[in-house]
């Protein structure tokens, strides 16, 4: 079950196993945040921290930028 912040809006946190980070909440300018601070989320809400980012997302990421440039 997600943790939720103080205002009942759950938190953005890590899909991988065991790991505790979470500080973000899931809404918009919450995953804007995260999403500067590193963390890639999945538009299903998995989310990794940026210390457990899987490996094919610099891949998927330099991709994009091309694509979009």
């Amino acid at each position: 079950m997600p943790r939720e912040s103080y205002e009942g809006v759950p938190m953005i946190t890590c899909s991988h196993e065991g790991c505790p980070a979470s500080g973000h909440k899931n809404h918009y300018w919450g995953r804007v945040r995260a999403h500067d601070e590193g963390w890639f989320i999945q538009k299903d809400g998995t989310a990794w921290c940026p210390d457990h980012t899987p490996e094919w997302v610099a891949e998927w990421r330099a991709k994009k930028a091309t694509k979009d440039a």
